[in-house]
C-alpha cells in the first residue's frame, strides 16, 4: 500500500496546473524558454509556489518529525496542504499564498486586502475532520491544532486572537512556522508511532485512493513549467514598468514638446 510520505509539497496543485496547461489552447512565447501560463492555472500555480515555501520550512524538522504533504482527504479532489506530526501533537496546515497583501484578523473573522475570506472556518473544519479520521485510524483521542501559514504578505493586523471553535488554532507567517510546532510535548514516542502508522496509510484520509502518482517527476515537471513562466512574467513586468512611465511623462513632455514647436514657429519667421 502507499505510503503519503512519498507525496512532495503542493503535489496535488502541481498536477493540476500542469494538467491544465496541457488541456488549454495557449498562444506561443514571445520568445524561446518562455511559458504562458493559462488564466485557469494561475490560482492553482500561486497556490503551489505557497505550499512548496511551507514545504521548505518543514524540511528543517529533526527526523522526530513526521511531515505529510498534499494529503487526499474525503471522497472527491480535496487536499490537506501539509499535516505535521510529533511530541508536541498534530497540526493540519492550510497554506495561503497572498504576495503582497495584508490579511486582518478578528476572532472568526478574516480579510485579505479589505476581502472577506472563509480561512477560519475552512482551517477549523479541516483539523476537527483529521482529528476525527485518525482517532478511528489509530484507536486512540488524537487532538489536532489548525495552523494557517501566510505566505509572502505585506503585513498581518490582529484586532481579535483568530478564534477557531473548538479546535486550537494559529495563523502566522510562514516564518513563524517552526517555533508554533515547537511546544511542549503531549504525546509519548509510542503514541506519536501508533498515530504515524495510521497517518502514512492513504485509506484513512480518502474513501477510494486513488493510484499513487510520482510526486519527483510532478515535481521536475513544475519547475521546468516555473521556470518559463517566471521568465515570461519578468517580461511582463518590465512591458508594464516602461508603458506606466510613458503614461507619467505625457504630461511632462507635452508642454516641452508645444514650446519646442513655438520656439521653431518663431525661429522660422
Amino acid at each position: 500500500m502507499t505510503d503519503l510520505r512519498s507525496r512532495v509539497p503542493g503535489q496535488g496543485l502541481m498536477a493540476m496546473v500542469l494538467g491544465s496547461q496541457e488541456s488549454s489552447a495557449q498562444l506561443p512565447p514571445p520568445r524561446p524558454g518562455m511559458i504562458r501560463l493559462c488564466e485557469e492555472a494561475r490560482p492553482w500555480y500561486t497556490g503551489a509556489i505557497g505550499e512548496r515555501q511551507v514545504g521548505r520550512v518543514l524540511a528543517e524538522l529533526g527526523p522526530e518529525w513526521t511531515v505529510l504533504h498534499s494529503v487526499p482527504v474525503g471522497a472527491g479532489t480535496s487536499d490537506i496542504d501539509h499535516i505535521v506530526i510529533g511530541q508536541a501533537g498534530v497540526f493540519t496546515i492550510n497554506t495561503k499564498h497572498h504576495p503582497g497583501k495584508s490579511v486582518w484578523i478578528g476572532g472568526r473573522g478574516m480579510r485579505v486586502d479589505g476581502h472577506k475570506v472563509p480561512y477560519i472556518r475552512n482551517a477549523s473544519h479541516e483539523a476537527e475532520r483529521a482529528a476525527a479520521l485518525l482517532s478511528a485510524a489509530s484507536g486512540m483521542t488524537v487532538p489536532v491544532t489548525s495552523v494557517i501559514a501566510l505566505v509572502g504578505v505585506r503585513g498581518i493586523v490582529t484586532k481579535r486572537p483568530p478564534d477557531g471553535g473548538s479546535v486550537v488554532l494559529h495563523i502566522i507567517s510562514e516564518r513563524l512556522l517552526l517555533r508554533t510546532l515547537s511546544t511542549r510535548p503531549v504525546f509519548s514516542v509510542e503514541q506519536v508511532e501508533s498515530i504515524v502508522a495510521a497517518a502514512v496509510l492513504p485509506g484513512t484520509w480518502h474513501k477510494k485512493p486513488l493510484p499513487a502518482e510520482d510526486g519527483v517527476a510532478i515535481n521536475l515537471a513544475f519547475e521546468a513549467l516555473h521556470d518559463g513562466v517566471s521568465v515570461m512574467d519578468a517580461l511582463l513586468r518590465r512591458r508594464l514598468y516602461w508603458a506606466d512611465l510613458g503614461r507619467r511623462m505625457i504630461p511632462v513632455l507635452v508642454p516641452f514638446g508645444a514650446a519646442a514647436i513655438v520656439l521653431w514657429w518663431l525661429a522660422a519667421h
